[in-house]
């Protein structure tokens, strides 16, 4: 998988609505297994939130 900003920009929108609806735990999965091979800042933040959320735990930054 090539990493260019095309393919990180749809990533991170992904994670973003994920994060932002109702989504499914399959989405949430989904969009880790997206943010995986990425590096960086952002990748981690979003992991870091998607696997809270995955896990039932608050997942908005006010609560880290």
């Amino acid at each position: 998988m090539t990493d260019t900003p095309e393919h990180r920009k749809f990533v991170y929108g992904f994670a973003r609505d994920a994060l932002k609806r109702n989504a499914t735990t399959e989405q949430v999965e989904y969009a880790l297994e997206l943010l995986n091979p990425l590096t960086g800042h952002k990748a981690l933040g979003f992991r870091t939130r998607l696997q809270a959320k995955r896990d039932g735990k608050p997942w908005s930054w006010g609560n880290f």
